[in-house]
């Protein structure tokens, strides 16, 4: 899912699922408040989506396809396809760098693309099979979960260089960044618990348990109150 709060539009990535309304791959787009949705032809398998509010623009990774396409949000309206090395899996927009990071799952790298210019600017290797990445702050450090070694990769956004490699729980599936607090909650599918990884330390601080298979974070208020959905546990 992704959410533009200025023209109150909520994206749904549509996975290996075609469209019943057109018959292609697609991504929905729902608006807030009436609920009516519209499908937006993507590439292959559109697995994640993420907004981009700088640009006013939507990334998505297509896993079947090994393309990022973007979609200009104010008309809803696919306006480009970038080619990545890979099959793209998450997707994350840095607001700080203004740079989409995707996971490229078999290929255990991610690629780091311009969002100004929609290039590639590069494609480090991290991690066993990376499956999300989040930004994490004003440092342009950025975290990968890597779901086949168990563990955080740690990037400069800028350079793509590795900073830190952090273990944590097991199957690490979902990220969430804390700005107050400057860490990241990391939700671990198979360990049945939330590391709390501080960026400025590289090092886990804090673990958290919760129920089974939790597979995907958010941060929400008052609070800040972080909502953990248990995909096992239901």
């Amino acid at each position: 899912l992704a959410y533009d709060p200025s023209l109150g539009t909520i994206y749904v990535a549509n996975g290996s699922y075609a469209s019943v309304a057109t018959g292609q791959s697609s991504i929905w787009a729902f608006n807030d408040t009436t609920y009516q949705g519209t499908a937006i032809p993507t590439g292959a398998e559109p697995n994640a989506v993420a907004y981009d509010p700088t640009n006013e623009e939507v990334f998505v990774a297509n896993s079947g396809a090994n393309t990022v396409t973007v979609i200009n949000a104010t008309n809803n309206t696919p306006t480009a396809t970038i080619a990545v090395p890979s099959s793209a899996w998450g997707i994350a927009y840095d607001p700080w760098l203004n740079e989409v990071v995707v996971a490229l799952t078999e290929a255990d790298r991610v690629a780091l693309i311009d969002a100004g210019n929609l290039t590639l600017r590069a494609d480090p290797t991290v991690g066993q099979d990376p499956y999300v990445a989040a930004a994490a702050g004003p440092s342009g450090a950025i975290v990968v979960a890597d779901e086949g070694s168990n563990n955080v990769t740690v990037l400069n956004g800028s350079t793509g260089k590795v900073i830190a490699s952090v273990a944590v729980g097991q199957v690490p599936d979902g990220l969430q960044y804390d700005p107050t607090l400057g860490t990241v909650f990391v939700a671990n599918g198979d360990s049945n618990n939330v590391s709390v990884v501080n960026i400025s330390r590289d090092s886990v601080v804090g673990s958290i348990p919760v129920g089974s298979g939790p597979d995907a974070l958010a941060l929400g208020g008052p609070g800040p109150i972080l909502y953990v959905a248990d995909g096992s546990g239901n």
